[in-house]
């Protein structure tokens, strides 16, 4: 249980601290993902993290996923993350389908 609460709690929130540091550098408050972070939870809640996932790796749109990269430029290790995640969630959800 303590390991899936680092997930949801620690990981998140971790994620919501660079977005906060993204959106501080072009002008905008974290308050602009509120609608955002309410809908993706409630989903997640409602159908299921699985079926909520969204995003250019489920869609395979490896053009976004590069031009995400690029102006990631200056930060190394956010690079690294967001590859990392989205390179996780499409394997995960290819192995979803293959299991149906």
């Amino acid at each position: 249980m303590h390991l899936s609460g680092v997930f949801t709690s620690n990981f998140s929130n971790h994620l919501l601290a660079i977005a906060t540091e993204l959106l501080n550098k072009n002008g905008f408050s974290i308050e602009v993902l509120k609608p955002l972070l309410e809908e993706t939870y409630r989903k997640a809640f409602q159908i299921g993290a699985t079926d909520a996932q969204t995003g250019p790796a489920i869609r395979n749109n490896r053009e976004i996923i590069q031009k995400h990269i690029a102006m990631l430029s200056s930060e190394p290790d956010w690079q690294k993350i967001y590859t990392f995640m989205s390179e996780s969630i499409a394997r995960y959800h290819k192995t979803i389908h293959e299991k149906l």
